[in-house]
């Protein structure tokens, strides 16, 4: 009887659902050409706000929350060489709005859409990039046949693709809009 409840636990619990991991959301190895060919990214940004993010309900779905989120962006923009050390002191403030999670209700193959508004001011607040930016990503079957587990996949995966998005605009445009010394 011990032996039952014990296997009926251990199944009820590894059906809750799980926030997006920070580690995969993260994304390296995306400018780094870019930071070494034009020093003047190198620490450039510190983040701001972070904002529209849902904590997961274990009973319900994986979501992304704002504290995931911004460790994830956080973590990225440092990988790449674009994270201030002192976030109070970069020259140019960061903040990242999580406007659109969209997630099937049931799926074999599960595609999650991540629609996050990026803004990027000047210390003075004048306004420097701007930009929404949508990104899909489909966690297969083969992944994962839990479904909760999948949609957690999808999850981290548009995120990151976001985030990578969100690098190469932002460096794009710097080249394009950079101020002149």
């Amino acid at each position: 009887m011990r032996l039952l409840t014990a296997l009926l636990c251990a199944v009820l619990l590894s059906a809750c659902a799980q926030p997006a991991r920070v580690s995969q959301m993260t994304v390296s190895n995306i400018a780094g050409g870019s930071v070494a060919a034009d020093p003047s990214l190198l620490g450039l940004l510190g983040v701001d706000q972070v904002t529209g993010g849902q904590e997961t309900n274990p009973l319900w779905t994986s979501e992304v929350g704002n504290p995931e989120f911004r460790a994830a962006l956080e973590n990225s923009l440092q990988a790449n060489g674009l994270l201030a050390k002192d976030a109070a002191a970069a020259p140019y403030r960061l903040t990242a709005t999580l406007d659109k999670v969209d997630q099937p209700v049931f799926a074999g193959n599960t595609t999650v859409t991540s629609v996050v508004t990026y803004r990027v001011t000047a210390a003075d607040g004048a306004p420097f990039f701007e930009q929404s930016i949508t990104k899909s990503f489909t966690a297969s079957m083969s992944e994962s046949l839990y479904g909760v587990a999948r949609l957690r996949l999808a999850n981290e995966g548009s995120i990151a693709a976001n985030i990578t998005a969100f690098i190469e605009a932002f460096i794009a445009h710097w080249r394009d809009h950079k101020p002149t010394a």
